[in-house]
């Protein structure tokens, strides 16, 4: 099989797998409001599973040197599978937890060697670029139509959404397996299990970052956890408001993120590409950010009237769409030589400790007033406005 064939089927699986991540984030809202639970939970189970999955993504791109992407993406599908089965029985706020957590696990795995397999596998920094811009575009889409799929889904039961996520994810672990090459850079046999182990504590991967972190990288690290902070508290509390202040029915909010996901395609086939190929991205991303910033001050004042709430939502995510892609070929440059598993392990990490942040933020504020979310992702989006400033600034003095 031509390495142009494999990319091909493994953007098929990783678009149906996007879809099927999302059939759950529909009737999730529905599901915690039937079992009686408080306000604040939906921000609590997003946030223990994210604190997991930040725990392990440096553990996952250690291991995929080893392993190979393609089969931590087995092993995370299957183990994130059998996790949502775990999420679809639980019946108590104990039980959502541990569920979630044990889900963070495989999907650290899954979501780091989407990454590494890009980086690993593409060797041309044009093609790369392109390929980045693919898979970013893939999540926004297929997330978003994984969200309409799942609402309808939920018209039947919460019970059949879920069981088709389960379906869907556990096949995708088998088909890039069957698809993808193998990237591992060391034989498992000369697998060393003390590096492997170091590896697991988070905290020591941040200090075995010292070997290619610098001031203008971790300005764009920033970026990113701020962005994903304000990208979370958007993402999860949208979708609880409608359902609670409007109550807005699992169909309907699909149908929304579907039509998210239209505006998504057409944007990044055109706005997105258009920025990458013509523009400096360190730049651009400035504009984007900002454009993110002000649509979420529309969000905020217009909170208590469903159409132009929901308006000022899409123009929110149209500008997070435009904006995944272009950090993550960011980041991706930056990721070269022996360091490169490490460095988008990282980036899962940061991204990861963003949704923590904006996860337990979004539900405790929820729980205050429910408008306070966005106020937070206003305040993230600004700072990552800056932030991406900043490291224009610094990166344009060094080259």
């Amino acid at each position: 099989m031509s390495q142009k064939t494999r990319i091909v089927l493994f953007f098929i699986v990783q678009g149906a797998l996007f879809m099927g991540a999302n059939f759950a984030h529909a009737v999730t809202p529905a599901f915690f409001m039937d079992l009686g639970l408080e306000d604040y939970m939906f921000g609590v189970a997003l946030g223990s599973m994210l604190v997991v999955n930040f725990s392990v993504s440096p553990f996952w791109g250690k291991m995929i040197d080893y392993i190979s992407s393609k089969m931590a993406m087995l092993i995370g599908c299957l183990g994130y599978a059998l996790g949502q089965a775990f999420f679809m029985l639980s019946t108590t706020s104990t039980q959502i937890i541990v569920a979630r957590m044990f889900t963070g696990i495989f999907a650290a795995a899954t979501f780091v060697a989407l990454l590494t397999y890009i980086v690993n596998t593409v060797h041309d920094e044009k093609r790369r670029a392109y390929y980045m811009t693919v898979a970013a575009t893939l999540s926004s889409i297929c997330s978003s139509f994984g969200f309409l799929v799942g609402g309808l889904l939920g018209e039947i039961s919460i019970s059949t959404a879920i069981t088709a996520q389960v379906i869907v994810i556990a096949s995708c672990g088998v088909l890039f397996f069957l698809v993808c090459e193998n990237d591992a850079k060391v034989n498992i046999k000369d697998v060393k299990m003390g590096e492997v182990i170091r590896a697991s504590n988070p905290l020591a991967a941040f200090l075995a970052s010292r070997k290619f972190m610098n001031m203008i990288l971790l300005t764009l690290f920033l970026v990113v956890i701020t962005q994903s902070v304000g990208n979370t508290a958007f993402d999860q509390s949208f979708n609880y408001y409608l359902r609670n202040q409007f109550d807005f029915s699992t169909g309907y909010n699909g149908v929304i993120r579907g039509g998210m996901g239209l505006i998504t395609l057409v944007i990044n086939a055109t706005i997105t590409l258009w920025i990458i190929n013509r523009t400096d991205m360190r730049k651009s991303i400035i504009y984007v950010l900002a454009v993110a910033s002000v649509a979420m001050f529309f969000v905020i004042i217009s909170a208590d009237n469903p159409v132009p709430f929901v308006a000022a939502n899409i123009a929110v995510f149209a500008a997070t769409a435009v904006s995944h892609p272009l950090i993550q070929n960011m980041v991706a440059k930056n990721a070269v030589g022996e360091n490169s598993n490490l460095i988008m392990g990282l980036f899962n990490s940061m991204r990861a400790l963003g949704g923590i942040v904006g996860a337990f933020l979004a539900g405790a504020l929820y729980d205050i007033v429910p408008i306070y979310p966005f106020v937070l992702g206003l305040v993230a989006y600004a700072c990552a406005c800056l932030f991406s400033w900043n490291y224009y600034r610094k990166s344009k003095v060094v080259l």
